[in-house]
């Protein structure tokens, strides 16, 4: 992808809730449904800012950054290798609520602040 090209992006509410329609020239339009407005809203802001740094897939590594070199945002077979654990327990906790995630069509999509959170809010915390 382009990051000098700009996607039209359209939002409109809908009677379940919220969509965010974006369309690439040349490409597929790509529909995101959510469950609520402010779903839409804070989904956008988080675009937002993760398209800022589209140009450079990693960020540069902050002092006891855990991540450095992943992107910023992660797909569940990233995640499992931080996580060091399968695939499928990371589906369960999308699933679950635990770890935050959207949906690019087939694929799951995390934010690497929020599993730095998730990882934050584990430690220290005796097992199951």
């Amino acid at each position: 992808m382009n990051p000098d090209v700009e996607p039209d992006i359209q939002a409109r509410l809908i009677p379940t809730g919220a969509e965010l329609e974006l369309q690439f020239p040349g490409a597929p339009s790509v529909i995101l449904r959510f469950t609520s407005p402010g779903e839409l809203g804070d989904f956008s802001i988080r675009l937002t800012q993760a398209m800022k740094g589209i140009a450079s897939t990693t960020t540069a590594p902050a002092a006891g950054d855990s991540l450095a070199g992943f992107p910023e945002n992660m797909i569940v077979t990233e995640v499992a290798e931080v996580l060091r654990c399968s695939e499928e327990l990371v589906y369960r906790l999308i699933r679950e609520g635990e770890l935050p995630a959207f949906h690019l069509g087939k694929k799951s999509l995390i934010f690497k602040e929020d599993l730095q959170a998730y990882i934050a809010g584990k430690r220290g915390r005796p097992g199951r």
